[in-house]
């Protein structure tokens, strides 16, 4: 009798474990959905989205499997920003759906309620806005040009294939540079680069979702493949996901997100002892959305945050700042240089901003060309690159190298016209131009703006 009571006790364990397990894996709601995935080799990895120079690496991606991946329903479950790497907030917007196709409108209001956002959630002291891309697949601007296909365009397509947008090392370039955007004491403690993804329709999400990696369930370091994405006016290291051990991985997604909601996920934390600290990510094809569903139409924005008490220090090694520099140090021609190619990435990102600069510039660079422009940039009368006061050969070498760097191009995509750039232009003199214009005082309009965005 003991005997019979013993063995039912276990196949009652056994089927309880099965129907938790059968749960967890096969919940309403979950996905079932094939993911590329890199199998790890010894091999330099380098994709190519512009053209090859003979500089550059040998491109190499990497051989590549589809797995079948189960791609677990978020909600409800209690996913939470420093565990997992991303978390879903409940955050309304006042804007309207056309409104996220106005990049002014996007910087002028919609920033602050993300900055909003970012501060309540995670405590932050300081935010700095940087960037924003709206996709639709029905709305596409075309970013495709003999020098390769730009990620740059007001409305890009969505992103499949699984991926990092940044990774350690770029993160603290990148730290390098917005730093210089907010208090100096910001160069301590620990920062975030983050990213908050949201819905712009008034219907939920029916396909092409966002899903997320949680990354406790990752192996490090094995699962991250350091791989360099070169672009049309960027090159940035990534993380591609390794093959290897993604029986164990945990995707998830929110399904029918709705526009007050928001996915915040990082693009790379600092603090080393966070269990999420950057978040693997891709669209989605959801095998079973309605025939005829809505195209997602959704907004990321990117911003840096910063928590100057935090202790112990996780930022990188900054040079001690000069008694009574309340600007910050003065940067080496290569600070500088990097910071106005970032500003100008960053302008031909977006077409109100990039209208601004044609209209406050066009002069210099049809009398000299992009050196021109480049001049007053380096010359930085505002002090937005920290340049202000550098000696007469720090400003040299910095010029000297942005020519190196290619940086004249940049330049010359700017002022290509006509096109957006006119429509832009005619939109913000007919606007707001005259306040804009006056705030940006300087030279460099479009770093006074960003700046004047991002207190």
């Amino acid at each position: 009798r003991q005997g019979r009571l013993k063995r039912l006790a276990q196949d009652t364990f056994k089927g309880v474990e099965n129907i938790a397990q059968q749960m967890f894996t096969a919940m309403p709601g979950d996905l079932t959905v094939q993911l590329k995935h890199v199998v790890p080799d010894a091999k330099r990895h380098a994709l190519f989205m512009r053209t090859r120079k003979d500089t550059d690496a040998r491109s190499h991606a990497g051989e590549q499997v589809l797995l079948d991946t189960t791609i677990h329903d978020g909600r409800r479950v209690g996913l939470k920003l420093d565990e997992a790497s991303f978390e879903l907030f409940e955050h309304p917007t006042k804007l309207a759906t056309e409104d996220f196709y106005d990049g002014q409108k996007v910087h002028t209001e919609y920033y602050d309620e993300i900055r909003e956002l970012f501060k309540k959630v995670t405590g932050c002291a300081h935010v700095h806005v940087f960037h924003h891309q709206v996709r639709n697949k029905q709305r596409l601007v075309s970013g495709e040009s003999t020098a390769g296909i730009s990620t740059s365009t007001p409305v890009q397509p969505y992103a499949h294939g699984i991926h990092t947008d940044s990774s350690c090392f770029h993160a603290e370039d990148m730290f390098k540079v917005m730093v210089q955007s907010v208090p100096p004491n910001c160069r301590c403690g620990r920062f975030l680069y983050v990213n908050a993804w949201r819905n712009i329709a008034e219907e939920p999400v029916e396909d092409d979702h966002l899903a997320v990696l949680d990354e406790r369930t990752l192996v490090k370091p094995d699962d991250y493949i350091q791989t360099e994405l070169h672009g049309v006016g960027y090159d940035v290291l990534q993380y591609n996901l390794s093959s290897r051990n993604a029986g164990q991985h945990q995707w998830y997604y929110f399904p029918q997100m709705r526009k007050n909601e928001v996915l915040v996920f990082k693009q790379w934390d600092s603090d080393t002892l966070r269990p999420g600290r950057v978040c693997f990510h891709t669209a989605i094809s959801d095998p079973t959305a309605p025939v005829g569903a809505p195209a997602r139409q959704s907004i990321e924005v990117r911003a840096f945050l910063f928590f100057p008490d935090h202790k112990p220090n996780t930022c990188p090694a900054m040079p001690a700042l000069e008694p009574g520099d309340e600007g910050g140090r003065e940067v080496t021609a290569m600070d500088g240089a990097a910071s106005i190619k970032n500003g100008l990435t960053y302008i031909e990102s977006d077409d109100a901003l990039r209208a601004m600069v044609v209209g406050f510039l066009q002069w210099q660079y049809r009398a000299g060309g992009s050196k021109s422009v480049l001049e007053v940039m380096v010359k930085d009368d505002g002090n937005h690159h920290g340049l202000k006061d550098a000696t007469a050969a720090t400003k040299e070498k910095t010029l000297e190298l942005l020519l190196q760097q290619g940086a004249g191009k940049h330049v010359d995509r700017i002022f290509a016209g006509p096109g957006p750039v006119g429509l832009m232009l005619r939109k913000l003199f007919k606007t707001q131009v005259g306040a804009a214009l006056m705030g940006a005082a300087t030279a460099l309009a479009v770093s006074a703006m960003v700046k004047r965005c991002t207190k």
